[in-house]
């Protein structure tokens, strides 16, 4: 507009009709307005020429700009001679810019009122990764490693006004430094990196960091010297690690900047088990603190054993199949906890596979799959305890009672095993048949005995009289060498030759088959 005036347009927009951008009495005199809506976003310039007229405003609001209009005061500029702002706009939004002036002005005139098409910007690009600007990178994959580098040269882009706060916003108004990242994988990430700088900042977002993108503050290190930060990582989420510092500070140079691959964090006391089987002596929950607590692990039976200190153990099966996991220990209120994957609540939940929780030794009777990675969590309810640790296949001694069956209404046939000596079994008061598969063990010698029954009925089997302690029973359905044979219960653990207790099952007959 080549020239105008506000003369003779009536004061419309006093300041007790008008949000407040800049000084409310120069809001007095006659005014003008104008309004549009940018088709792309970028930099606005909007400016005037006055002519020397005292005491003029130049304003720029982002919706109607009356008391109630939910407006914004994005750019504003007052007093003596010409205006000129400068705003990033956004497309699609319309904004609304003011000239007016004081009542001893009361109105003037001006020329060369012009306001510019959008030009790109970064200041004025909110997308990512187009706005983080000149220091942006995208990591590939995990782990990620930067020997050296600096954010000076790298521009500023990342300001206080432009991203979601993440800490105190005086830490973003330094030259800066962003990563992106999305792991396929879910679990704990380590960021970290030495500097001698003062006053600088790292933080990690959950998406875009930028103004109006959804982003969520995930952790962040603000102060002086190295930084690290720790957090749980979710697979197929895009993060964001931003690098900045005060103003003051200006920018930082860095050395190993490290983001660690996704990880299952457990703790103090981790054994990595390369594989099956797997046995150690002289282990201890002692001085590996309480780590995971029924606060947060999954529900696995009885969580109240997860209340002293704990160690874990993983392993990735090669072949699928049954498995023996046997804790051998003289303390009292023990716990053995199974999962298919990270206990520490770090990505999604994982199954509980198997669980026992009692007094002295714990054997489980487990199936596992070839490829998947198991963790295997030994707590207590109280104090620490030492321990052994076995892990093998199922063809081993040792098993303790795991199938908790119980029988009502039904008739009992008690079938007693004795032990004559450490290799040897008595008779079994029945002839045997290969579908139920009872399973007596020794250290040297492992002896099979199979059972047909006709109907659904109780069975009591008791071991005694055996000359070596550790001895102990297991139960298949099903032919135990076939492949697919189900354990469904057994005993172990005697330390006097015997197995005074004895263990119930219902046999069904519609569940039986032969091998």
């Amino acid at each position: 507009m080549a020239s105008g005036t506000t003369c003779g347009n009536n004061n419309d927009f006093d300041a007790t009709r008008i949000v407040t951008c800049g000084t409310a009495n120069y809001y007095n005199g006659e005014d003008r307005a104008w309004s549009f809506t940018p088709a792309t976003s970028g930099n606005v310039t909007v400016s005037y020429n006055t002519g020397g007229a005292n005491r003029t405003i130049l304003s720029v609001f982002d919706a109607c700009p009356l008391t109630g209009g939910g407006a914004n005061c994005v750019a504003t500029q007052e007093g003596t001679g010409n205006k000129s702002v400068s705003f990033c706009a956004q497309a699609g939004v319309t904004y609304y810019v003011l000239i007016d002036c004081q009542t001893s002005t009361s109105c003037f005139a001006f020329t060369n009122f012009n306001i510019t098409a959008p030009t790109y910007s970064v200041a004025c690009d909110f997308s990512c990764p187009g706005g983080l600007g000149t220091g942006y990178s995208t990591v590939a994959s995990l782990p990620y490693t930067l020997a050296s580098g600096t954010t000076c040269g790298m521009v500023n882009d990342i300001d206080a006004s432009r991203i979601t706060t993440c800490g105190s916003a005086a830490y973003f108004n330094g030259e800066d430094r962003v990563w992106s990242f999305t792991p396929t994988t879910s679990g704990n990430i380590t960021v970290s990196y030495s500097s001698g700088a003062s006053g600088n900042n790292l933080a990690v977002y959950d998406a875009c960091p930028l103004n109006g993108n959804g982003a969520n503050c995930v952790t962040y290190q603000q102060g002086n010297g190295n930084k690290s930060v720790n957090f749980c990582a979710q697979a197929g989420t895009t993060y964001y690690v931003v690098m900045d510092c005060q103003s003051g500070t200006g920018c930082l140079n860095f050395t190993n900047f490290t983001i660690s691959a996704p990880t299952c964090n457990t703790g103090t006391g981790l054994t990595n088990i390369s594989s099956l089987p797997f046995s150690a002596k002289y282990q201890t929950t002692c001085s590996a603190v309480n780590d995971l607590t029924s606060g947060n692990t999954p529900t696995c039976g009885n969580n109240t054993y997860k209340a002293g200190e704990d160690y874990v153990y993983t392993f990735t099966p090669a072949t699928s199949g049954n498995i023996v996991i046997r804790i051998t220990s003289s303390t009292n209120n023990t716990g053995v906890f199974l999962y298919d994957g990270c206990p520490s609540g770090c990505g999604s939940a994982p199954n509980c596979v198997a669980n026992q929780t009692g007094d002295n030794d714990i054997t489980l009777c487990v199936n596992v799959t070839a490829g998947t990675t198991y963790y295997l969590v030994v707590d207590s309810r109280a104090a620490c305890f030492p321990y052994k640790i076995s892990i093998s296949f199922g063809n081993k001694y040792g098993w303790k009672y795991l199938c908790n069956f119980t029988c009502s209404n039904c008739n009992s046939s008690i079938y007693k095993i004795s032990w004559k000596q450490l290799h040897a079994l008595a008779m079994i008061t029945q002839m045997l048949h290969p579908v139920h598969a009872v399973q007596a063990m020794s250290r040297a010698k492992i002896k099979f005995y199979s059972l047909a029954v006709a109907s659904a009925q109780c069975i009591s089997i008791t071991i005694t009289g055996a000359s070596t302690n550790d001895i102990g029973y297991q139960v298949y359905k099903g032919c135990p060498s076939s492949g697919s044979a189900t354990c469904i219960g057994s005993m172990g653990g005697a330390v006097s030759g015997s197995l005074t207790g004895s263990l119930n099952f219902t046999f069904c007959r519609s569940l039986l088959y032969h091998c």
